[in-house]
């Protein structure tokens, strides 16, 4: 029941705005005195070394932290499918501000800094002890989570 609770409210929420996920962990490690399990869905995106420095305070303090990065396949590719348009107004989902840039010439250089910052995020998440999974928003959740918790099951044995 618990369950089927908590995925009913992911279902129905709705962003809006920014976040200030680190500030919120830190009050979540205040708040818990018992061992916890503290699962994380985000796309770490948003100042991501407080974000990883507030999940490890929690895991330091014993609780077991699990990240699901959850990216869009876009963010992870950076394909736009605007290559050999010239110049394009790109727009911030969340921020709403724009600027023209030809994707062509930059889709490599955001690539390569894509590639650096996730490695960045992995090796910050290993340093902490936190389990971080990266999954595309274009992914079943079901196979998401069957395939981690397969994973865990093998890792104990």
């Amino acid at each position: 029941w618990h369950l089927l609770s908590i995925c009913q409210v992911l279902e129905s929420a709705r962003p809006a705005g920014r976040t200030d996920v680190a500030g919120v962990l830190n009050e979540l490690a205040a708040r818990l005195k018992r061992r916890s399990l503290v699962v994380l869905i985000g796309d770490l995106l948003d100042e991501p070394e407080r974000t990883l420095s507030a999940l490890g305070q929690i895991h330091h303090r014993g609780h077991e932290v699990i990240v699901f990065q959850v990216l869009d396949p876009r963010e992870m590719d950076f394909d736009l499918g605007l290559a050999g348009r010239g110049v394009t107004v790109i727009r911030d989902m969340e921020t709403g501000e724009e600027f023209e840039a030809e994707p062509a010439l930059i889709r490599e250089l955001v690539r390569g800094e894509i590639r650096r910052f996730l490695q960045r995020l992995d090796a910050g998440a290993r340093g902490h002890g936190i389990d971080l999974l990266r999954c595309r928003t274009d992914e079943a959740v079901e196979r998401v989570l069957t395939e981690y918790l397969h994973s865990r099951m093998r890792g104990r044995r």
